[in-house]
């Protein structure tokens, strides 16, 4: 299991425990000292079909990021071809982005109303928003 800098965030890479070896702790242990020196926001990608993996990261305090998200974070902070991110989950400590998670919503909402008729008003509310909580 290693740990890799990537700008403001930190990558697990490479995280296995031998079939013998699971369900003793190890894989906990082993996560818990990677967090202790990490210094950013951890970040996690694996197959979608790891289940196993999936779950255990669950079980540590993370969360799986929704599809957007997860190919811009692939995007940004791996390089990995189409079809790997199409298999691909990326999983984030609880923390990560939630604020981010809030402006996307925001700006969901501006760009579902900014054609209406009458919304002036609320378009200028919701701007607002938007930049009351990227500064």
């Amino acid at each position: 299991m290693g740990l890799q800098r990537v700008r403001d965030v930190a990558l697990i890479r490479h995280a296995y425990v031998r079939i013998q070896d699971q369900r003793q702790g190890v894989g906990a242990q082993l996560l818990s000292h990677l967090r202790s020196f990490a210094g950013a926001p951890i970040l996690i990608g694996t197959w979608a079909g790891a289940a196993w993996a999936i779950d255990f990261y669950k079980k540590h305090g993370f969360q799986q990021v929704g599809d957007a998200l997860k190919v811009r974070l692939l995007g940004e902070y791996w390089n990995v071809p189409k079809r790997q991110v199409e298999a691909s989950v990326v999983l984030a400590e609880r923390s990560f982005g939630s604020d981010q998670r809030e402006i996307d919503e925001l700006e969901r909402s501006l760009a579902q109303i900014a054609g209406a008729p009458g919304t002036c008003g609320v378009v200028v509310n919701v701007a607002r928003q938007i930049g009351a909580r990227r500064s």
